[in-house]
């Protein structure tokens, strides 16, 4: 690593951490940032995953509630996600193995076809990102992009407990932005996954979901994603001059048409 890079990382290291605040105080640095929209990685948003492992989860009723929260059925999924709310609630603090657990269920279930579900799985990510401290840290780039998608979520109810939940982790509006550009490059490549990755049949297994359902929740995920990026570029483009500003957005439509045109062609 060059002297420049190693600057570069340090500063990267040194913005991030100021942003989490929790009932133990402020907490680390983790920085993903500086990825390129588009680039390829895996998705965390299909139906088709690996179950998290529950093995060191000692509480047996917690163990019952992520299991629950992978049935198909939506009532299921949301009592479920109740017991674990109850569950984080009453400890200071938690064991890793349930904070592993939920970053691996935590992103697809944001995006659940059932608003009751979207809404409470961001009450949770709000509780366990405030509640588990300098643990969170290393997991931010996992779950941001789901995070502040939800905060585009077209069900009002959905979004407000987003925003609720993001804000009682970092709690000012300095820190809240800061997110936004630390994190730049986990944000846009979930947004990139989920436009040009994901489609209907990625995101809804056809045999228990309704075409209509499935398109439905298809189209709100896309919806969301491109809201996020609209404000990411909004964010930079208030900095720029109208020119840059300019070359800057026209770049990135070329980038999202020579994509969907890619797509088009190998379907």
């Amino acid at each position: 690593m060059s002297k420049k890079q190693f600057k570069n990382q340090a500063s990267s290291s040194r913005a991030a951490s100021g942003l989490f605040t929790a009932a133990n105080g402020a907490f680390g640095s983790s920085t993903q940032g500086g990825g390129t929209f588009g680039a390829v990685s895996f998705s965390p948003l299909s139906y088709v995953y690996e179950p998290p492992d529950l093995t060191s989860i000692s509480g047996p009723n917690t163990i019952v509630a992520f299991k629950n929260l992978q049935k198909k059925d939506s009532t299921t999924k949301a009592k479920a996600l109740e017991d674990l709310l109850k569950s984080v609630s009453s400890y200071e603090s938690f064991e890793d193995a349930v904070l592993d657990a939920w970053i691996k269920v935590y992103p697809r279930t944001s995006i659940d076809s059932a608003r009751r579900v979207r809404q409470l799985a961001h009450q949770l990510q709000g509780l366990i990102a405030h509640t588990s401290g300098k643990r969170f840290v290393k997991h931010m780039p996992d779950v941001v992009g789901a995070w502040l998608a939800g905060l585009f979520d077209s069900d009002k109810m959905v979004s407000r407990a987003a925003q609720e939940s993001f804000k009682r982790t970092f709690q000012t509006d300095e820190k809240m932005q800061s997110v936004w550009k630390i994190y730049l490059g986990p944000i846009l490549q979930f947004c990139s996954d989920a436009v040009f990755k994901e489609n209907i049949n990625t995101l809804s297994d056809e045999r228990t979901v309704s075409p209509d359902d499935a398109s439905a929740k298809h189209a709100r995920v896309v919806a969301a994603a491109l809201s996020a990026v609209q404000y990411v570029l909004g964010r930079r483009m208030a900095t720029m001059s109208t020119a840059s500003a300019a070359q800057m957005l026209n770049s990135q439509q070329r980038t999202i048409l020579e994509k969907r045109s890619s797509n088009i062609t190998q379907r």
